[in-house]
């Protein structure tokens, strides 16, 4: 039996976390293990403590923790989409609903703690600890991050020149019409987002590379988000400017530590700017209607022309959007304990029974059924995918026709979030070791 299995879903946003999570268990003697949402293997894992990356319905509880013994009566919920926005309503999809309610969820701050509190989690299942992924902002992990020399002479740019980082969130952007159907599924938003990332895109684009040849002395970087379609026309503007650069590898911690001044549009990664303490600027060529708005954004004070953002540049007096006292309503105290040794502890709890699990219900359906389906033809689809993720695994295999579901799509996904991604862990935990071995004392 595992002590504790952590789940991930994206790799760029959350594999540092948990390579945190999991080192810090393991200095406390306890066995770890990680795996994506996607890999068949981890119904085969029976961890005593189960971590995933959210829980909102009954189909993700049957996705994410069911297993072979339908042992999994603890589990964590990490919470990554916390910062939502202003229309969010109670009975929006981001709420966790159902026997969801009673896994132990994490908040970052208020806001979130707040939110569960209006759909009916218990008081004793919600735990505020701040956010894991600013845990490597805080001044004992200097050293974790590569150097801006180093990121340097990796991608070809000028380390002497000021790095003008842009922070895409432009996910919706670049979709075809199937993809609308199905995000409309989700959101009823989702077709006028569309529209108002695929204009502003097109804009922020002009205004870039305006720019880059405005300042030839200055780097110009655009980070794709982790799941945008990077639109063809920023590798078009590489090709004229060679002062603008398209990098989207390492995290955006990283890119924080590293860029001199930043930009951002919709994401909430400027929490990673406000705790590296670099400057940051929203742009908004097209305004963005209330009710789109992200919550922690609302209001504030933003660029809404070229000139605007031109000035901004050659300027270097400057006031952080957000204040300090609404990034803490969002994210938590920064003087407490780190967020990630908060949830280790939770963790622990659950495995000594000074906290209560929950006995989930996983239906009536026979444990062999992985995912409940309806039919014994989809139930032996669920395992043909072993031996089919295995082979993909195995030889490295980007792209295959699966005859009897639409595999190609999740074979994308799989190389995208698994391939490498144990020497990538390995890494992760050899240099966050260092610095937990050298900051903390560690005793079970």
């Amino acid at each position: 039996m595992t002590d504790i299995l952590i789940l991930y879903e994206s790799r760029s946003r959350e594999i540092e976390n948990c390579a945190l999570l999991a080192t810090e268990l393991e200095l406390r003697g306890y066995e770890v293990k990680i795996r994506n949402i996607c890999s068949p293997f981890k119904y085969f894992i029976k961890p005593r403590v189960l971590v995933v990356p959210h829980l909102y319905n009954e189909q993700q509880l049957i996705g994410f923790a069911k297993n072979f013994w339908l042992s999994n009566k603890n589990i964590v919920d990490l919470q990554y989409e916390q910062i939502l926005g202003t229309s969010i309503k109670e009975d929006d999809i981001h709420n966790p609903q159902g026997q969801a309610k009673f896994a132990h969820h994490i908040a970052w701050g208020e806001d979130q703690a707040s939110r569960y509190r209006s759909v009916g989690i218990p008081e004793s299942n919600i735990h505020v600890t701040g956010s894991m992924s600013m845990d490597l902002m805080r001044k004992e992990f200097t050293n974790y991050f590569l150097t801006k020399q180093k990121i340097a002479r990796q991608f070809n740019l000028d380390p002497n020149s000021e790095w003008i980082l842009f922070v895409s969130s432009f996910s919706y952007a670049n979709r075809t019409e199937e993809e609308l159907v199905r995000y409309e599924m989700l959101s009823p938003t989702a077709r006028v987002f569309n529209k108002l990332s695929d204009e502003t895109l097109k804009e922020v684009a002009v205004w870039l590379e305006a720019a880059a040849l405005k300042f030839p002395d200055k780097t110009f970087i655009y980070r794709p988000h982790p799941a945008e379609k990077t639109h063809q026309i920023f590798f078009e503007i590489t090709k004229r400017t060679p002062n603008f650069k398209v990098i989207g590898d390492y995290s955006m911690r990283q890119w924080a530590i590293v860029a001199d001044k930043a930009y951002n549009w919709y994401s909430t990664s400027i929490a990673d700017l406000f705790y590296a303490e670099k400057s940051c600027y929203i742009v908004r060529p097209i305004e963005i209607p209330h009710n789109l708005e992200v919550s922690i954004l609302s209001d504030v004070k933003s660029l809404k022309t070229y000139e605007d953002f031109e000035n901004s540049i050659s300027n270097n007096q400057f006031d952080f959007p957000i204040t300090a006292e609404r990034m803490e309503y969002f994210y938590g105290k920064t003087d407490t304990e780190p967020a990630f040794r908060q949830i280790a502890d939770i963790c622990e709890k659950l495995l000594k029974g000074e906290y209560q699990g929950f006995n989930f219900d996983y239906g009536n359906y026979n444990r062999l059924n992985i995912c409940n389906v309806d039919g014994f033809g989809n139930a032996i689809m669920y395992w043909l995918n072993i031996p089919f993720y295995s082979f993909c695994k195995a030889f490295r295999v980007k792209k295959v026709i699966w005859p009897f579901m639409h595999k190609q799509k999740v074979v994308s996904l799989f190389d995208k979030n698994i391939y490498g991604i144990e020497d990538e862990i390995k890494r992760y935990q050899e240099k966050i070791g260092t610095v937990l071995k050298s900051s903390y004392c560690h005793c079970k």
